[in-house]
């Protein structure tokens, strides 16, 4: 678990951590959504912000880390970039499969 290490790799970061928790938070998301599909987006934001909360909270305990709220809000801008990305596909895989269909389906 990166987000409590007293130093996360600098290989593993983009030299940004705002960015790290975007991008982070992104990928955790729609892996979740990839995991349970029938999960609905308000459940998704409050499992993984609840989450972003407690590694926050955990990161206040430590002696070498700091909670922070900008981090929360990277993290939600990471699940709303992965519901963005993940609307996205869903509309487009759905437009693909109406074009196959044909004018039969109609």
């Amino acid at each position: 678990m990166l987000a409590l290490l007293p130093r996360p790799p600098e290989a593993l970061g983009t030299g940004w951590d705002k960015l790290n928790h975007l991008l982070a938070f992104a990928t955790l998301t729609l892996l979740t959504h990839l995991a349970w599909p029938r999960w609905r987006w308000p459940r998704l934001w409050a499992l993984l912000l609840g989450y972003g909360v407690l590694l926050e909270l955990l990161q206040g305990l430590t002696p070498t880390r700091q909670a922070e709220a900008r981090d929360l809000l990277a993290d939600a801008l990471g699940v709303a970039l992965a519901q963005l990305l993940g609307s996205a596909w869903q509309a487009w895989q759905g437009g693909k499969q109406a074009r196959h269909a044909g004018p039969e389906a109609d």
